[in-house]
C-alpha cells in the first residue's frame, strides 16, 4: 500500500485542556481538518501519542481513497504558525510555532 506524503507542518495544531467534568486530560486537533485527526489523553504525552496514531490512520485512509484530497492549510494556519520572536538587523526573525494552546 502506498502511503500518503501528508505535510503536517502547514496545519496548526490546537492543544486544549479538557474540563474535569468532561473527564479531564488533553485534546489535540487540527482546526482545518476538524476532528478527522485528533489525539486525546490523560497527559499531554498520551495525547501526543494518540495524535500520532490518528495521523497514521488518516494517511492510510488517504492512500486507499482515490480522488480524495485533504483540505489545504488555511491562511490563518500559516499566520498563526509563524510567530515573530525578535527583530534582528531590521528583519523579523520567525519560528515555526504550529501549536496553539487553548486553556
Amino acid at each position: 500500500m502506498k502511503m500518503s506524503t501528508m505535510n503536517w507542518a502547514g496545519y496548526r495544531e490546537v492543544v486544549e485542556n479538557v474540563a474535569a467534568e468532561d473527564g479531564g486530560g488533553y485534546r489535540i486537533y487540527f482546526p482545518t481538518l476538524g476532528y478527522a485527526v485528533y489525539g486525546v489523553g490523560d497527559t499531554l504525552q498520551e495525547a501526543l501519542e494518540s495524535l500520532a496514531v490518528s495521523k497514521h490512520a488518516y494517511e492510510e485512509f488517504l492512500a486507499v481513497t482515490p480522488g480524495y484530497s485533504p483540505p489545504a492549510p488555511k491562511l490563518e494556519d500559516v499566520r498563526e504558525s509563524l510567530a515573530v520572536i525578535e527583530m534582528h538587523d531590521g528583519f523579523p526573525q520567525v519560528c515555526n510555532n504550529n501549536y496553539a494552546y487553548a486553556a
